[in-house]
């Protein structure tokens, strides 16, 4: 049995614990959504996820390699379902612009006593316009983004890593000021490293080059300041630190594919 690392308390580990000892086989992991759950809405869950798969099993079967198994399954969930059961803790509220399903979402919290928000976006703007949604997508397409002050961040993604390049070529002082010191330059790419390993959802082993520090105090700031960005993260993530040759190194768990990959697999199936 293992639990999500955003379920704290050994006490309500415990119970958790106490609760799904005996629902399924071959063990058990409780993700976010599961804390605070009552033992009735984990053996429903647990009995759905028996069900899904029964229905994959039945499908291997009959599927030749290879065969995408999880596809079309009876009760294999959306989306939006799969987003709420990841990143379910994390969540505030939940924004749709189809009446009918944000109704049908907003039951389907009430009955698993949920306290996120559902709201149906009605407005003259499309919902993805009002926060700037698609911009924000299309800089997380982009392989380097800039941040107010010129820093420039480059990300690199490979089959075997991702490398990250912070350039702090445009973030010179301005007219008047002495130049950035390196480790501002870092300490403002850091929270912005964060929130793109997010949004692009890249996983497996990722190195960062950030400028160059001399001081050790220095690289300890930035790696303080990387962690703290990362704790925000829904999928675990590791921190290793500085290597000696000055690299940053982390691994982030992988789950699912990149958003280009996703969006890649949209625009085939919409072909």
């Amino acid at each position: 049995m293992s639990f999500s690392r955003r379920i704290d308390g050994e006490s309500e580990r415990d119970r958790l614990a106490g609760h799904v000892a005996d629902l399924l086989e071959g063990g058990v992991v409780l993700r976010t959504a599961a804390a605070g759950a009552s033992a009735e809405l984990l053996r429903i869950d647990a009995t759905r996820a028996m069900e899904r798969w029964e229905a994959i099993r039945r499908r291997a079967l009959d599927a030749l390699p290879p065969a995408d198994l999880s596809a079309r399954i009876p009760g294999e969930r959306d989306p939006i379902e799969r987003l709420l059961r990841d990143f379910g803790a994390g969540l505030e509220e939940v924004i749709i612009d189809d009446r009918a399903m944000a109704r049908a979402l907003q039951d389907e919290m009430d009955r698993r006593q949920e306290r996120i928000r559902v709201r149906w976006h009605n407005g003259p703007m499309p919902a993805f316009d009002v926060d700037d949604v698609a911009g924000q997508i299309d800089t997380a397409l982009a392989p380097r983004i800039a941040l107010p002050s010129g820093v420039e961040v480059l990300f690199e993604p490979g089959e075997t890593l991702c490398a990250i390049d912070v350039d702090s070529a445009g973030a010179g002082g301005r007219q008047g000021r002495a130049p950035r010191r390196p480790v501002e330059v870092n300490l403002e790419a850091a929270p912005a490293i964060a929130q793109q390993l997010r949004l692009r959802n890249l996983a497996g082993a990722v190195v960062v080059d950030f400028v160059t520090m001399r001081s050790a105090y220095d690289r300890d700031k930035v790696q303080a300041a990387l962690a703290e960005a990362l704790r925000e993260d829904p999928v675990p993530t590791q921190v290793y630190g500085f290597t000696r040759h000055g690299h940053f190194e982390l691994t982030r768990a992988r789950r699912g594919t990149t958003l280009a990959g996703q969006l890649q697999a949209l625009e085939r199936s919409g072909s």
